[in-house]
């Protein structure tokens, strides 16, 4: 509990700034937006952002995140091997997060880079165990900072070859998916980073 602990508290310390958890009562949080002081996250972040502006996605001609959609998911790991410390894996994504979702599928925080959201998870969220929630009013502010990134949403039906409906979205969005930018950044005890690239495929 001890190495929880410490490294726990070095991520906050090296990864955040202008954080606190303003609490409604003694088991529900904000879900707040700060600033990252890890000036080596946030370039990888930034490289990321300006790759998949450029990239090709399933032969799409023009880039979701190149017409401003899509957000950064960076979830950060007490990776305690060999050297390591800690670990941060960042991925570009789209996928919406409802109101009436799980705590579990909101970020603890989130940063802005360029007003594209960076959402920051944690590998092991305490706040299930300590019985702790967020706050609906906080979820509802978040989703609308959220939503400026996400496709618009549209009516969706599928029909059988008869014809006849068979099911109907009323908010449906569309996504892609991405492959060959992922990236995991490993901090190391003497302070220095060893950034790996998923395989282009």
């Amino acid at each position: 509990m001890k190495v929880f602990s410490k490294y726990f508290i070095l991520w906050l310390t090296i990864l955040l700034s202008n954080y606190d958890i303003r609490a409604q009562n003694a088991h529900e949080v904000d879900i707040q937006q700060i600033s990252i002081r890890d000036t080596v996250l946030m370039n990888e972040i930034s490289n990321m952002i300006r790759e998949q502006e450029g990239a090709n996605i399933e032969h799409v001609s023009e880039s979701w995140f190149d017409e401003g959609l899509g957000y950064i998911k960076l979830t950060i790991d007490s990776y305690h091997k060999g050297d390591t410390i800690l670990r941060y894996q960042i991925v570009p994504d789209q996928t919406p997060i409802e109101v009436t979702g799980s705590d579990p599928a909101f970020p603890i925080y989130y940063a802005l880079n360029n007003a594209r959201p960076i959402l920051v998870y944690y590998s092991h969220s305490f706040m299930e165990a300590l019985g702790i929630k967020f706050s609906h009013k906080s979820k509802v502010k978040f989703l609308k900072q959220l939503d400026k990134v996400l496709p618009t949403p549209e009516k969706e039906v599928g029909r059988n070859e008869k014809g006849e409906v068979v099911f109907r979205i009323d908010d449906f969005r569309p996504q892609h998916v991405t492959f060959g930018l992922n990236k995991t950044i490993y901090l190391l005890r003497d302070s220095s980073y060893v950034i790996s690239k998923e395989r282009e495929y």
